[in-house]
């Protein structure tokens, strides 16, 4: 099943491309991209690094004392780069092998699970707030109902039917056995996290942190729609990121993201009255910009890091 992985990723991400390459026009992208300047440009990455120093922060809140907080926002702009370019959700993985050397990787994944839990309500909270705007008329984009209904349903059915096939199937096998325990081991380093270090202050102050970074990466986002002359409010800019954020969940997955990105870009856009065309190429654009803004960072990182290791050797 694994040696067939990596070519059933490599062959969905070469289909995704000529899906893409079929539906937009290269030379308007290349426009777009040149449209962005590179004022624009510097304070996306601006933006882009206060998201990484803001959720470095939020691990801070339970590693603090245990990692200390430059290693931790190096790490992050590692990791972040892996995340961006690795298939099936590997590039998670990443941050508790770097901080390995101070933590357990049971403990790093725990709290990193834990953040991602906490994103993923704010997320949800955003998402409802941004639907009942958008419902109630205060949107001047005119929101597709019918779309984020069929959305909705084919959100809800997948994951249904993986966790019927889960209860069939897959709990019985060796392997899953063996990640069951794993698993078992990790729930009870959350739980033990959530009751002897989540106190009500610390939850406020992860909350706000997780809020804040949301909004700095909405605001990167809304600054290079800007600069393509497309009006998207922070509001519905919050709409377009949980679409994105529900369809990490689903079993498909690409090379770098290429495809399910773009997809979700149009999807949302569509949804808010823009035009297709333009949603695909301005999510094409928008994929280039964070990529490059991840590879900047990563590779700030492994200079920082390389540096610090020379120094302590």
């Amino acid at each position: 099943m694994k040696r067939l992985q990596k070519p059933a990723i490599a062959i969905l991400t070469l289909v995704f491309i000529v899906l893409i390459l079929a539906n937009i026009s290269i030379s308007d992208v290349g426009r777009s991209l040149l449209s962005i300047g590179w004022w624009t440009l510097a304070l996306c990455l601006l933006l882009h690094f206060c998201v990484y120093v803001l959720r470095s922060l939020a691990m801070n809140v339970f590693l603090s004392g245990e990692v200390p907080f430059r290693y931790l926002l190096v790490s992050h702009l590692i990791h972040n780069f892996y995340l961006n370019i690795l298939p099936v959700n590997m590039g998670e993985l990443s941050l508790p092998l770097m901080l390995s050397r101070f933590v357990s990787k049971t403990r790093s994944f725990s709290v990193l699970l834990i953040t991602r839990l906490v994103g993923v309500l704010v997320m949800l909270a955003l998402f409802l707030t941004s639907v009942f705007y958008v419902f109630h008329g205060f949107s001047q984009l005119d929101l597709n109902f019918s779309r984020i209904v069929t959305g909705i349903i084919v959100l809800t059915a997948i994951p249904g039917m993986l966790f019927l096939l889960w209860k069939s199937n897959l709990s019985k096998l060796p392997l899953m056995k063996k990640l069951i325990a794993k698993l078992t081991g990790l729930k009870d380093s959350i739980v033990y996290s959530f009751q002897h270090e989540l106190t009500l202050a610390k939850a406020i102050y992860l909350i706000l942190i997780t809020l804040a970074y949301t909004t700095f990466l909405a605001l990167f986002f809304q600054l290079i729609l800007t600069r393509l002359s497309i009006s998207v409010s922070i509001i519905e800019m919050f709409f377009i990121m949980s679409l994105h954020l529900a369809v990490l969940i689903l079993p498909i997955k690409s090379f770098a993201g290429i495809g399910t990105t773009e997809g979700v870009w149009m999807l949302g856009m569509v949804a808010l009255g823009i035009g297709s065309k333009v949603a695909l190429e301005s999510g094409v654009v928008i994929h280039i910009i964070s990529l490059f803004s991840a590879t900047v960072f990563f590779l700030i990182g492994l200079a920082v890091r390389h540096l610090t290791d020379r120094k302590a050797a």
